[in-house]
């Protein structure tokens, strides 16, 4: 039996190396976060490119066939009927394209904005034409302002300022950045997701709360041996009722695929023993695998950006 000296030098060791694990653990995560930062930012300048292109080409199209619509002794290049369709659509589809890039333009944009959303002190302009249009919350919030004679601000001091930042991003954009330029306190790697769904909840955005899952579990492909995904587990557990399976079917599904791996960690391990949800949710589809399901994939924008708003008289 090992002697106090042996137990104590033990301990220390165990100490150490838990040490040396959390550190390489953090400078995984921070290469990995530099890693997705850099690709991002080319991702979004091939979107960008992309984009550009695309247009050219509806330009170009658009301008090759009012030409031949202009010369009526020339042999069309396609049916008249059909000729019509296809510049009606090409111009319908530049003209969309531009206006989302104007709208996404207007984001934090002081020009035409009517009323202010204040995150954590934070000023940020908005446009009640943009937001109210895509959220009953938003549409609510300014109708009671103006009865109660307000001003015009909403303020936002609980929770995270860096997810409700997103939410507002994405109304312009349809879209939300994983790294900030403004200066909120960002939310860990992991934590972002979970964050930002439990807000698009709040402001009854179902296709944000679809776009954060799905970036969730990209993520997840390969944060899923990070020391912070029980945390994550447990953010998603924590702002999500019972009846809204679509974040914690994800959470539950990456933990399910690694099973082995992850019953292998102590902190995995430690989650499993505070009992609650998660540990039913996992031990169920472990045992009673569901036959695969479809997985949501970057949703299509309704509205604007896939707001649920609707003229309704609920409120």
């Amino acid at each position: 039996m090992p002697n106090k000296a042996e137990l104590k030098r033990r301990r220390a060791q165990s100490q150490r190396d838990k040490a040396r694990n959390r550190r390489e653990e953090e400078e995984r995560e921070e290469e990995e976060t530099k890693r997705r930062r850099a690709q991002s930012q080319r991702d979004k300048a091939r979107s960008r490119r992309e984009e550009e292109e695309r247009i050219s080409r509806l330009a170009r199209a658009v301008q090759r066939q009012l030409a031949l619509d202009c010369q009526p002794g020339q042999p069309a290049a396609v049916p008249e009927a059909q000729s019509s369709t296809i510049s009606l659509v090409a111009i319908m589809e530049a003209r969309s394209a531009k206006f989302m890039r104007d709208i996404a333009r207007m984001f934090n944009d002081t020009k035409y904005s009517d009323a202010t959303v204040v995150i954590h002190s934070k000023k940020l302009p908005v446009h009640k034409s943009v937001i109210c249009t895509q959220s009953e919350y938003f549409e609510k919030a300014f109708q009671d302002a103006f009865v109660e004679g307000s001003s015009g601000v909403l303020t936002f001091d609980n929770d995270s300022g860096a997810a409700h930042w997103r939410v507002f991003e994405y109304l312009y954009t349809g879209d939300y950045s994983d790294d900030l330029s403004h200066d909120f306190e960002d939310d860990p790697a992991l934590l972002k997701e979970p964050r930002v769904y439990a807000l698009a909840n709040m402001f009854f955005l179902k296709d944000l709360k679809a776009l954060a899952t799905a970036k969730l579990q990209q993520k997840l492909q390969e944060l899923w041996t990070s020391e912070s995904f029980p945390e994550c587990i447990r953010e998603v557990y924590a702002t999500t009722p019972e009846s809204d399976r679509a974040m914690r079917s994800a959470v539950v599904e990456v933990a399910k695929n690694y099973v082995r791996e992850l019953g292998k960690k102590v902190v995995f391990k430690d989650l499993i023993h505070e009992g609650g949800d998660f540990a039913v949710d996992y031990f169920e589809s472990v045992v009673f695998p569901a036959p695969p399901a479809v997985l949501p994939t970057r949703p299509q924008a309704g509205g604007l950006f896939g707001g649920t708003y609707k003229n309704s008289s609920a409120w």
